[in-house]
């Protein structure tokens, strides 16, 4: 992993890296993290997905390629890669990612708002997470 993308890591990230790589988890693989917890006797780690976006529509917010053209920049990362962590659209649209992350595992969401009106973003994250509880 190149050292600019490294900087751009939370140590939660980092941590999760180093694991993988220690296990031997190679792209396209798993790992059973329920598993992996209780053979060392550990609690289940709780998985929090990091993402970024802007609900709603409006001229004062920025498109999905926008925000993916800012990641991938700020972060080295490839354009298709950074297109993928966007969470934009109405909040029936981010419910359906939303309740995809939980299927798969997470049970947090940390959320950074890319422009609007910063309540009025809370206040859609908050509608599209009511929806996917549905």
């Amino acid at each position: 992993m190149p050292w600019e993308v490294a900087g751009g890591f939370s140590a939660g990230a980092q941590t999760a890296h180093i694991a993988l790589e220690t296990l031997d988890v190679g792209k396209g693989g798993t790992l059973l993290i329920h598993g992996a917890a209780a053979s060392h006797a550990r609690p289940t780690p709780t998985i929090a997905v990091g993402a970024t976006g802007a609900l709603g529509s409006g001229d004062d917010l920025p498109t999905r390629s926008e925000i993916a053209a800012g990641l991938s920049k700020a972060y080295g990362l490839a354009a298709e890669r950074a297109a993928a962590i966007p969470i934009t659209g109405t909040p029936q649209q981010a419910a359906q990612r939303l309740a995809a992350y939980r299927r798969a595992g997470a049970r947090h969401l940390v959320f950074g708002c890319s422009g609007g009106d910063w309540r009025r973003q809370c206040e859609l994250l908050a509608e599209a997470r009511a929806l996917s509880d549905e």
